[in-house]
């Protein structure tokens, strides 16, 4: 990779973090320009003699300006308060085809977090502490009260403030000629401005506060780089009102070392060899804060420990022929006692290391417990931007990593297909210990007859496979899944398997692993609330979820009962006409399906319970029918299953093609409907049912034209009937007849 212009890229800063990104892409030799909206912001990267230029650019210009400038790649280390400028660099930068990344603002240490979120507790219980989402909402509330106001939010968000009297605001501004001209436009009192650079200690801002006889303090949710603990700190012990403007929520993006870990790794080959051993050792001293949470000194990098010679395989002789060679590793549960050998010895030999930032702290940390260098890490837990690194990166030998075992729930099958699809060759797979196992381990059941299902990210069925399965494993999300859990035991219970035990583990074989049981009964009546309150934000959960011998409980589909659903005066289609229909349907458990008109919910149930890993959509156009489906679905705790409000075919046009659908209501559009289905999918399998002779018309006249080119039909016809007890007797009542019509095509077929 030559260091020319092709290689720039455009930092779009005026923050401390920007500014520290703008030094340290400077020291790598990484060619740069920043961008800042103040002259004040150009002037102090000036001084550091960094490239920079200046001005308030609309989503246009900053596009003009990445095509222009030949840029590689935009990084947005902008305030994460202004959102709308964040919103126009992304869209400028998708625009100009340069890959977009966002710099996120560190919170500080843990310790640090903790103690802002005991200060903010304590503030509020005495009336001191007002979050708000706005900055208009803090003026408002704030013109209800009285006192001396000492605004932190700085200049551009003075307008707010508009209807407060002047005199009892004073201002914190950078020392700007844009910030001083908007607080004199503000009509600011020239002696109640302070116009100041940089963190402000405790004692200074005590100091300022009580010079200007403050009653309130309002402030951004800055983080550690807006001086907020030092803030909260100095309103404490002064004992005056804290009003904070709630911090946009920020879901993606790269931390400070993150992004220079994949800086590192794309522009290696544009670093001397001088600077990329300064840089290594640079990497291992962020990973060790990153994983401590403290800055440690730093320490010369020790080489590598010699290996025992080994017999050459597929990957060292591709290596040999000049090919990457890449290897997925599970890391196991999360301990770093519990990898395996061939796991440990393949991380030692790694020369670039990708995996979600906890996966890079424990290979780190198993490194720095041999003794052993930690090469380049970079964070990343998306498929596709994962191998376009691995594309583009010149080390030898290149580790992802997974957590814990390669073939269960695993981002492997992703990597493989995402890695294929950047030309790349097939990788070596290193499996790992499941958390399956080690729960297994912990509570002494055999895994082997144990199904795995999850309720993070895409959800699986879990009533039907345990009331069928009796014993099952399944993947949690956190301590936020509680009230989705009462609900499954509610399910349980209410299908008479109130015994049926629930085990959790939480972060299994870390140093705060946690195992609690109950059954869901309990469960459902409000047990291990203290226990979930009380686990961490991120913890990892796992549940092993087992029916008791002495449990009677059966699988309740094919053929759910009436009476187990909620009814009110939509119409249910009837258990004996579901069981048929779902055997025609032939549905397997990963199907996706439709439910078209989906009423009370009773095919959509069965459809659930049938494809326990697949996912139903239920589409209703009827208000009444859509809310009892939503009901009678989490009556069943059928969390796959998603609700469509709409008239087909419309509706169905967003939804991904389906294997299997039943058409229970099709409010005239009949034709339509079987033409959308099989547009989507010519393979699919359509059963419709019919109670009148205008319907059997229609659908006969469909099914005589689909067969003409080549799809495969059938018409069944049932009539049942069920006893009800009258006195001394058992007397039969009959339904009325019912015509199901199955279409298939074989995925050849003509329209």
């Amino acid at each position: 990779m030559k260091q020319d212009s092709e290689n720039r890229v455009l930092l779009f800063g005026g923050t401390t973090e920007g500014r520290e990104l703008a030094l340290w892409l400077r020291d790598a030799g990484i060619p740069a320009l920043s961008h800042v909206a103040t002259d004040y912001g150009e002037a102090l990267l000036r001084e550091e003699a960094l490239p920079a230029e200046y001005g308030r650019l609309d989503a246009a210009e900053m596009e003009n300006l990445l095509r222009t400038g030949d840029f590689f790649a935009a990084l947005d280390a902008t305030h994460p308060f202004a959102t709308e400028v964040s919103k126009n660099i992304r869209a400028a930068a998708a625009a100009a085809g340069v890959r977009y990344y966002r710099i996120l603002r560190g919170e500080g240490s843990a310790s640090e977090a903790e103690e802002a979120e005991e200060i903010e507790a304590r503030l509020r219980a005495r009336g001191c502490f007002h979050l708000f989402d706005s900055q208009q909402e803090a003026a408002d509330w704030l013109a209800t009260k009285v006192g001396a106001v000492f605004l932190a939010t700085g200049s551009k968000e003075l307008k707010a403030y508009a209807a407060l009297p002047r005199e009892r605001l004073t201002v914190r501004i950078l020392p700007g000629e844009e910030a001083l001209r908007k607080a004199a436009e503000a009509g600011i009192q020239p002696d109640h401005i302070i116009a100041m650079q940089g963190r402000s200690s405790v004692r200074l801002n005590q100091a300022l506060l009580q010079q200007y006889g403050a009653k309130f303090l309002v402030t951004k949710q800055s983080g550690k780089p807006g001086g907020y603990l030092e803030k909260l700190r100095a309103a404490e012990e002064l004992g005056i009102c804290f009003v904070a403007i709630r911090r946009p929520a920020e879901r993606e993006g790269y931390t400070l070392s993150e992004i220079k870990a994949l800086l590192r790794a794309q522009y290696a080959a544009c670093v001397t060899p001088e600077r990329r051993e300064g840089m290594q050792e640079e990497s291992r001293t962020e990973i060790r804060k990153e994983s401590k949470g403290e800055a440690e000194p730093k320490t010369e990098a020790e080489p590598k420990k010699e290996t025992e010679p080994k017999t050459k395989g597929k990957a060292e002789s591709e290596a040999e022929a000049g090919k990457k060679r890449v290897t997925i590793v599970g890391i196991g549960p999360g301990e770093t006692s519990q990898l395996t050998f061939a796991a440990g010895q393949c991380i030692a030999e790694a020369g670039l290391m990708i995996g979600a930032s906890r996966m890079n702290a424990v290979a780190g940390a198993f490194l720095r417990e041999l003794g052993l260098a930690v090469p380049p890490m970079v964070a990343s837990y998306k498929p596709e931007e994962i191998a376009r690194l691995v594309a583009e990166s010149r080390a030898e030998h290149i580790v992802l990593l997974c957590s814990g075992d390669t073939g269960f729930f695993s981002l492997t099958k992703k990597l493989r297909r995402a890695l294929a699809d950047e030309g790349l060759g097939e990788p070596v797979v290193l499996p790992g210990i499941s958390s399956k196992s080690c729960l297994a381990a912990r509570l002494g059941f055999s895994a082997e007859a144990v199904s795995d299902l999850r309720l993070h990210g895409k959800k699986d069925a879990v009533l039907p496979v345990l009331l069928r399965a009796r014993r099952v494993f399944v993947i949690l999300e956190g301590s936020a899944q509680l009230s989705e859990l009462r609900t499954l035991a509610a399910a349980l219970c209410r299908a008479g398997a109130g015994e049926a035990e629930f085990h959790f583990g939480v972060n299994l074989s870390l140093p705060d692993e946690i195992l609690f049981s109950c059954s869901a009964s309990e469960l459902r009546e409000g047990a291990l609330e203290a226990e979930f309150a009380a686990l961490p934000p991120h913890a990892l959960l796992c549940l092993y979820l087992a029916l008791p011998d002495s449990c009677k409980a059966r699988p309740l589909a094919p053929g759910i009962p009436d009476d187990c659903f909620l009814r009110e005066k939509t119409p249910l289609t009837k258990r004996q006409i579901r069981a048929a229909a779902i055997s025609l349907l032939g549905v397997q458990e990963d199907s996706i399906c439709y439910d078209i008109g989906s009423g009370t919910g009773g095919m959509t149930a069965e459809l659930a319970m049938a494809a326990p890993r697949g996912i139903v959509y239920a589409v209703e156009c009827d208000a009444a029918a859509f809310s009892l489906t939503g009901k009678n679905m989490e009556r069943f705790a059928l969390s796959q299953v998603e609700q469509v409000f709409g008239h087909a075919p419309e509706a169905l046009r967003d939804l991904p093609a389906p294997d299997c659908v039943f058409v229970g209501g099709s409010t005239g559009k009949i034709g339509e409907i079987f033409g959308t289905v099989f547009a989507k999918n010519p393979a699919a399998r359509v059963v419709a049912t019919a109670v009148s002779l205008e319907t059997v018309s229609e659908l006969s006249s469909l099914s005589a034209a689909y067969e003409s080119v080549g799809y495969r039909t059938q018409c069944l016809q049932l009539s049942a009937a069920e006893t009800k007890k009258m006195g001394r007797y058992h007397l039969l009542f009959g339904q009325n007849p019912t015509l199901l019509f199955l279409i298939e095509g074989d995925g050849t077929c003509k329209d």
